[in-house]
């Protein structure tokens, strides 16, 4: 079966997917927000965003955990 990647919406293949929290992405899609490297397992967390008003909203992105 082929997933969809959450960024791209296009399908992800297993020969080049990256799986991350349950979710399956193109190399090239799962990259850090704020610097754009490419991102590996166990270097990354998902952040939501947070509007004004302090409730959450559904964005959610990738950034690097040094």
């Amino acid at each position: 079966m082929v997933g969809y990647c959450p960024i791209c919406g296009k399908p992800v293949y297993f020969a080049e997917k990256k799986r991350s929290l349950g979710r399956d992405y193109h190399p090239l899609c799962l990259k850090c927000q704020k610097c754009n490297r490419q991102l590996t397992a166990g270097q990354h967390a998902e952040v939501q965003t947070i509007n004004k008003t302090g409730s959450s909203e559904n964005v959610n992105y990738w950034v690097c955990v040094e």
